[in-house]
């Protein structure tokens, strides 16, 4: 009996592929729409927003876009010599963002969230967007969900450190996101370590703003 989720709709983009031997198994036929009653290990949830960005951006066309490219991938690693078919993974399908309202998105995010961490038996959650905004709902559930979990960590993996001081202005996708998100949950900012893929900041002001950011706790 399937079980419904608010805020939560069915994947919007299902793959599957003919181009397969024997001996593999490729990923759009491994990962498969869920019915919230098979037990899974690891469970892929889309967030597609992207309004909440400071300019306007595509990443709500994120999730689909992974959908998409698993047609050409084998759950068979040749690097690590692995196979990874044993595990149950499973699309949990999409958050319903509306257009216009960004608050009201990162509601549905929270509530979709929650009762996706809530549910039993538990799994691996993964959840794909979409912006930075969607972190702080995210994390916000998981600590509401979970409420065994004393200490919750996060690690940001970003393009480059955008963020600078409340008072240049910035956008609360991420300097507010980091700051709330380290407070909402219960989380000290030593908890938050951020790595970027380039040596590029908006200005001085705005690295100096992280590092007090993390020093403060938010």
């Amino acid at each position: 009996m399937q079980i419904e989720i608010e805020h939560l709709q069915p994947p919007e983009l299902v793959r599957l592929s003919h181009w397969e031997d024997r001996n593999e198994l490729r990923v759009a036929n491994w990962i498969r729409p869920w019915n919230f009653a098979e037990p899974i290990d690891v469970g892929i949830t889309a967030v597609p927003i992207a309004r909440a960005a400071i300019k306007p951006v595509s990443a709500h066309q994120g999730p689909n876009a992974l959908r998409d490219g698993r047609f050409f991938f084998t759950t068979y690693s040749i690097d690590y010599g692995i196979d990874i078919r044993d595990l149950t993974v499973r699309d949990t399908g999409d958050v319903e963002i509306p257009l216009w309202d960004i608050v009201e998105a990162h509601e549905n995010i929270y509530v979709a969230a929650r009762g996706l961490l809530a549910h039993e038996p538990r799994f691996f959650p993964i959840f794909v967007g979409g912006d930075h905004s969607m972190t702080r709902p995210i994390v916000r559930a998981l600590h509401e969900a979970r409420p065994e979990l004393e200490r919750v960590g996060l690690v940001q993996r970003t393009v480059g450190l955008t963020t600078g001081p409340r008072s240049a202005g910035s956008s609360r996708t991420q300097t507010e996101s980091t700051r709330a998100t380290s407070s909402r949950s219960a989380s000290p900012a030593s908890s938050m370590p951020s790595t970027t893929a380039a040596t590029w900041s908006r200005s001085r002001a705005g690295r100096c703003s992280r590092r007090e950011t993390w020093r403060s706790g938010g």
